[in-house]
């Protein structure tokens, strides 16, 4: 979601979720470090808003709402994000590659704001051939193909850990019959969204476990929709800027 849709949507009266995502839960034990950073959350971060986790995101009204419910949250890009070298043990991007013209760039830049061995805890869209309008209009650059994302995360300097992939969320007929009321309704639409799916959804999630697969490659079967893969940064750095 880009440009001026992404701030009119997140501009919509709904508040920042305070249910974290079900992956903080099943990956939170396995993180190097407390300095946990979240990219692209919007007004959904997956992790808990305390406990001096960061936030960083495009959206001006989206991270005035995180600031307003005491996050520690800034304005900026996963291509550009302004913090240290090695400032984060772990870094958060769940379904925001997929939005990056410069995913490569994206990569790099990850790498050079985690420690050496940190973590890279990522989701995204699987498959071009499932290519739907609403993928195009809430800025999706890409839906990836598995030895795609692969090879990009062995170029940033990563390399997987575990992964677990989910099948499609909704028929391409129904997002194809969304797309227009929600490029005409977005404020709408997010709230809606907000409180009647994701937060529900949020909770009910925690009944549940995600399938995890080991291994450094990914072996993705058929009909699947996305992917979350929990990556690790090569100590010697290779493929950072």
């Amino acid at each position: 979601m880009t440009g001026v849709l992404y701030d009119t949507a997140w501009s919509a009266p709904a508040g920042p979720l305070r249910v974290p995502d079900r992956v903080w839960y099943e990956v939170r034990r396995h993180l190097p470090g407390p300095r946990v950073l979240e990219i692209g959350c919007g007004i959904r971060p997956s992790i808990p808003l305390d406990g001096g986790n960061r936030f960083l995101d495009l959206s001006p009204a989206a991270v005035q709402k995180l600031r307003r419910a005491g996050a520690r949250a800034d304005v900026g890009s996963i291509t550009e994000t302004g913090f240290e070298d090695a400032s984060f043990d772990a870094v958060f991007a769940l379904e925001v590659f997929e939005h990056v013209f410069d995913d490569e760039r994206a990569f790099a830049e990850v790498a050079r704001i985690l420690s050496p061995g940190g973590l890279l805890v990522m989701s995204v869209p699987l498959h071009m051939a499932r290519w739907t309008r609403m993928d195009q209009l809430i800025g999706h650059e890409r839906r990836y193909e598995p030895h795609e994302l692969q090879e990009k995360l062995e170029a940033g300097g990563f390399e997987v850990a575990r992964y677990a992939v989910r099948p499609s969320r909704m028929p391409a007929f129904w997002t194809d019959a969304a797309a227009p009321v929600y490029r005409r309704f977005p404020r709408t639409c997010v709230t809606i969204a907000h409180y009647l799916g994701f937060y529900p959804a949020r909770v009910v999630s925690q009944l549940g476990r995600s399938a995890w697969r080991s291994g450094s490659r990914l072996e993705v079967p058929d009909g699947s929709g996305g992917i979350t893969v929990v990556a690790r940064c090569r100590p010697d750095g290779a493929g950072r800027r």
